[in-house]
């Protein structure tokens, strides 16, 4: 295994209590070809890194089967025990969904992205988190401004104490769509020479304002996995290309 990344470029954007990172293409996040969920590599990187960063008592981490869709699966306290399907060792078992949202502490949640804008959520006040993988699908179907309000609905977290942080993604100096993409991201598609650039992270953080009150609550990492070679990036890899892996936790008590 090559050497564990140290970079802890978000952890500026956070309290003490949580742990979140997208860690850099160390380690190929993609799912092994043999079906389970982590590679013996990937689980002792994973494991490494909690037990170095959020404690001895973490739990295996929590993992949906991603399909560019709106779905946000909830995992409270008392209900963890019935959760167990998303911790088994095949991938075929996993919940389809694109978001996570957990008041458990020291339960790992993850996405996994190559280019997609891994978003994560969390309220300060009440200790809820949230990691959503958003994509332009998923984007366009609003699961980020989706996941804030289900904070809110399920845990009763108030608008004014939610903040959000945008990870490493593709952004728009590399992101070129069709002309189609200008009618259904009108106000985050740059036209230029006749080409189109979208931005995911504008997209999103545009739907939040809407209802998000306005104050120091939404932060963007700023880093372009297309341009920044640390990273894998499907737009400059193709379908080689391996998966970064975003973890958020609550450190326990």
């Amino acid at each position: 295994m090559g050497q564990m990344t140290s970079s802890r470029i978000l952890d500026v954007y956070f309290p003490s209590w949580i742990l979140a990172e997208t860690f850099d293409r160390t380690i190929d996040f993609s799912f092994p070809r043999d079906g389970r969920i982590f590679s013996d590599e990937q689980d002792c990187f994973l494991k490494t890194v909690i037990g170095e960063r959020g404690g001895a008592k973490v739990q295996k981490p929590y993992n949906v089967k991603q399909v560019h869709g709106d779905g946000i699966v909830l995992i409270k306290k008392n209900d963890l025990k019935n959760s167990f399907d998303a911790r088994k060792n095949s991938n075929d078992d996993l919940k389809e969904a694109d978001g996570i949202i957990t008041d458990c502490d020291e339960l790992p949640i993850i996405v996994r992205t190559a280019d997609c804008v891994p978003v994560f959520i969390f309220d300060e006040k009440f200790k809820v988190v949230s990691l959503v993988h958003a994509g332009w699908r998923s984007t366009y179907l609003g699961i980020v401004k989706k996941a804030v309000l289900l904070m809110c609905d399920k845990w009763n977290s108030e608008l004014s104490n939610i903040r959000v942080v945008f990870g490493p993604a593709i952004r728009r100096c590399c992101y070129e769509v069709g002309f189609e993409f200008k009618e259904r991201f009108i106000d985050s598609v740059l036209e230029k020479d006749d080409r189109y650039w979208l931005d995911l992270v504008k997209e999103n953080i545009r739907q939040l304002k809407q209802f998000l009150p306005e104050g120091n609550n939404l932060f963007d990492c700023g880093i372009c996995t297309c341009c920044d070679s640390r990273y894998f990036s499907y737009r400059r890899e193709g379908g080689l290309s391996g998966r970064n892996l975003s973890i958020m936790m609550i450190r326990g008590e």
